[in-house]
């Protein structure tokens, strides 16, 4: 069953990396770790411990982990999780005593083209029936306006939970990072604007599609890899790796190599997000 988000089920804070923060303190102790896949959105590392599920049942000595953080969609690779997988996720959590943050801050930037056809929709964890697979309060959803609405330098982000207690705990933590009265006036205006609300979204979706088939079809042409099949965002997660230079020593490059990869493509003017901050599982792709 399906239920309406409630308004005691919110709070907000100024951006979704502080209410992030405000989170993660408030369900860990130190020391406690947090699960998510890689690669991962850049801004994950600063709240989680470990970083790959085969941790989790290594049972490292005095390493609790608390909770399993995913971006749907997907950050860097422009995806959304099936309905099935969201489904395995909650049954997952529910069997290790562990909450489930969900990060949906592209959840209005989903679009379709010619070449994503059988591309898996958006499905918010919120709207998938649960009764019996998870306890409600187990769920936390992280949203703002900086991603579907353009708007990153107002800082404006939430969490919606069901757990009641954790509520009251993070409202008073959002006391010290209210947002700002322009940046909370400027979404109410736009979010009670049914009419602009409808328009922009469209536009917004039509954009973001018409920019994904203009790249996709010059890394076509150009025979680079990427990742296929997105449909969400503004990035694609590109292969670089045939650019990276051999080690001087011999075997294959690394790290230092796609430093270095990065700092040839910054001095050309060429600004790319390296894969080393998004925990990329090889060298040399680039969101």
């Amino acid at each position: 069953m399906m239920e309406d988000v409630q308004l005691e089920e919110i709070v907000v804070s100024a951006g979704v990396s502080g209410i992030m923060d405000h989170l993660v303190w408030t369900l860990c102790d130190e020391g406690d770790g947090i699960l998510v896949g890689k690669p991962m959105y850049s801004g994950f590392a600063k709240v989680c411990y470990e970083r790959e599920l085969r941790i989790f049942n290594k049972s490292k000595p005095g390493r609790k982990i608390r909770a399993l953080l995913i971006a749907n969609p997907h950050n860097p690779f422009g995806k959304c999780y099936s309905r099935q997988a969201l489904l395995a996720y909650m049954e997952f959590c529910e069997a290790h005593d562990l909450h489930l943050i969900a990060d949906e801050i592209y959840a209005m930037s989903i679009f379709k083209t010619p070449s994503n056809k059988e591309a898996i929709g958006f499905h918010s964890v919120l709207s998938i029936p649960n009764v019996g697979i998870i306890d409600p309060r187990r769920i936390h959803v992280l949203y703002g306006m900086s991603k579907d609405f353009s708007s990153n330098g107002l800082r404006l982000g939430m969490v919606i939970s069901r757990d009641k207690k954790l509520v009251e705990v993070m409202a008073g933590l959002a006391l010290f990072s209210w947002t700002s009265s322009p940046a909370d006036l400027a979404w109410c205006i736009i979010l009670e604007d049914a009419a602009f609300l409808e328009y922009y979204l469209s536009e917004h979706q039509r954009r973001l599609a018409e920019g994904y088939e203009f790249l996709a079809g010059i890394l076509d042409n150009l025979g680079i890899n990427y990742v296929k099949g997105g449909n969400a965002g503004f990035f694609l997660w590109i292969d670089l790796s045939f650019a990276l230079e051999r080690p001087a020593h011999g075997g294959e490059p690394g790290i230092e190599e796609d430093m270095r990869l990065d700092q040839k493509l910054i001095r050309g003017g060429v600004h790319l997000a390296a894969g080393i901050g998004y925990q990329a599982e090889k060298v040399g792709w680039y969101r």
